[in-house]
């Protein structure tokens, strides 16, 4: 069995997996079923379900300046 680690930087090859997008639809992992765990657990739960989320940075396509 792979360790967490080797999940973590697993290769999923392109017919076997498939892109995982936060609650905007940002690209954020492509996974297979092999990894898909591992790899989301890196992520904040609200990222993946609230599209309301708190982001530190800019969201591409929103204006710094918020106008």
């Amino acid at each position: 069995m792979p360790s967490h680690n080797d999940l973590l930087y697993h290769y999923c090859d392109k017919g076997d997996g498939w892109m995982e997008y936060d609650a905007r639809g940002i690209p954020l992992q492509f996974v297979c079923h092999e990894c898909c765990d591992v790899k989301m657990a890196q992520y904040r739960p609200d990222v993946l379900s609230n599209p309301q989320y708190e982001a530190d940075e800019p969201i591409e396509g929103e204006p710094e300046n918020g106008f």
